[in-house]
């Protein structure tokens, strides 16, 4: 794999104690509980020492470079430091969906990978039948050891794979997507840019660490040096009180979540004075744009769509910070999934691979140093090296800037007289 020149960091451990050593107090993980206690605080010192010991007792359970490691974890610092630790030592981590996959999902997914250990927080294994995890050292995590009694090999570079994330599949088994870290530090650097991270940002991780969307955000806080907060899971009626206590300054969400909150104006309004919330993410999944317009006039925070898949690390697209307000509410209007993320190579095509002109309708392909390696069962995803991503779109060019739009998965699109008609819009 070609290394990227351009890259903001060139070892995920270096960067960690870079960050140690010059804001040694800053607050790096701050663990807050569903009542919107904050419960841990982790400074970027204690960060980079439970980086070490972490990577000391991954070592301990016999696990090496390129080997497979099953992460079953609801979302807590522990499964970030587990993580990064792995990453920055050439381990690969398989994440476990502790709320919807079955037994025999562990099964297909451990199975598929040659996963040599299972590391499981308490009590998420509960439900799942041993005989399903056969072959596998299961470990109960129960904390790491006060010191790292193993030595690592830390990797000098970003080129090895890293993470192995399935995809949703609607039908059959889900596909794995192998990404190298290289992947996730191209796309996380890419957001950082877009949405302008700064070490005075506070990340508030609303949907899953085992996805994506919240895996490659906390990369983009982690590379401006600002503060990840993180919270169990979603909550409703806390959504707001969350925000307020943590300090969060940025989100990533989807659309359930913004039309979840259309309706929590009391608790807007009793934490309003506390709330530094300056902007919020919405990709991965369709975005409705009359829910966006209500949140805004409700809550008057600047929300930007964003596309992508986990494929791609992440982020494709992007609405742009710093429009004019009447352009940015013109995109919103139009749902808008904004312009191409600097490493990518975005492309409407046709069905025979022909790139298509402006207004045409076609399938979204893309190139880059954010794209995959590949899956792990080796099923088609590529055609002259350009991600087949399965969704239709067209592009319109506005100031000499290309800024695309869903129509809608490849699948769902129904056709009438000719004429793509995108169940998006329709909904």
């Amino acid at each position: 794999m070609t290394i990227n020149p351009n890259l903001l960091i060139k070892s995920l451990r270096v960067h960690i104690d870079s960050l140690a050593d010059k804001s040694t107090e800053k607050v790096a993980l701050l663990q807050c509980n569903e009542d919107a206690q904050i419960v841990k605080e982790i400074t970027y010192e204690v960060l980079a020492q439970e980086i070490e010991t972490a990577a000391g007792y991954l070592a301990g359970l016999g696990l090496k470079k390129e080997d497979r490691v099953a992460l079953a974890f609801k979302n807590s610092p522990e499964l970030l430091i587990l993580s990064w630790a792995a990453w920055a030592s050439g381990i690969v981590t398989v994440p476990m969906d502790t709320k919807r996959d079955t037994g025999e999902l562990y099964k297909y997914k451990l199975e598929l990978n040659k996963v040599k250990v299972l590391i499981a927080q308490g009590g998420v294994l509960k439900d799942i039948d041993s005989k399903f995890l056969t072959g596998v050292e299961v470990v109960n995590f129960v904390g790491f050891p006060d010191t790292a009694d193993k030595s690592v090999e830390w990797q000098e570079s970003l080129a090895h794979r890293a993470l192995i994330l399935f995809t949703s599949g609607t039908t059959g088994h889900p596909k794995g997507a192998m990404l190298s870290l290289q992947n996730l530090i191209v796309n996380a650097d890419s957001i950082r840019e877009w949405l302008h991270f700064t070490s005075d940002d506070t990340f508030f991780v609303t949907l899953p660490l085992h996805h994506i969307n919240s895996t490659t955000f906390c990369l983009s806080t982690l590379l401006a040096g600002g503060t990840i907060a993180i919270v169990p899971n979603y909550s409703n009626s806390r959504f707001w009180k969350q925000i307020a206590t943590t300090g969060a300054t940025v989100t990533s969400i989807v659309q359930s979540i913004l039309f979840d909150q259309l309706s929590r104006e009391k608790e807007y309004a009793e934490h309003k004075q506390e709330i530094k919330l300056t902007r919020i993410q919405i990709g991965s999944a369709p975005v409705i744009a009359h829910s966006v317009q209500e949140f805004r006039k409700k809550y008057g925070i600047h929300v930007y769509q964003g596309y992508g898949q986990t494929e791609t690390a992440l982020r494709v697209t992007g609405v742009p910070m710093g429009l004019a307000d009447k352009f940015y509410e013109q995109l919103i209007e139009d749902n808008s999934i904004g312009t191409a993320m600097p490493w990518a190579d975005l492309q409407i095509a046709d069905e025979q691979g022909k790139f298509l002109g402006e207004g045409e309708d076609g399938e979204l392909v893309v190139k880059g140093a954010a794209n995959m390696e590949g899956y792990v069962g080796g099923e088609d995803a590529f055609r002259d090296e350009y991600f087949l991503t399965g969704d239709i779109g067209y592009f319109k060019v506005v100031d000499g800037q290309k800024y695309y739009y869903l129509k809608g998965r490849k699948r769902e699109i129904i056709i009438k007289g000719g004429i793509n008609i995108s169940p998006i819009a329709v909904e």
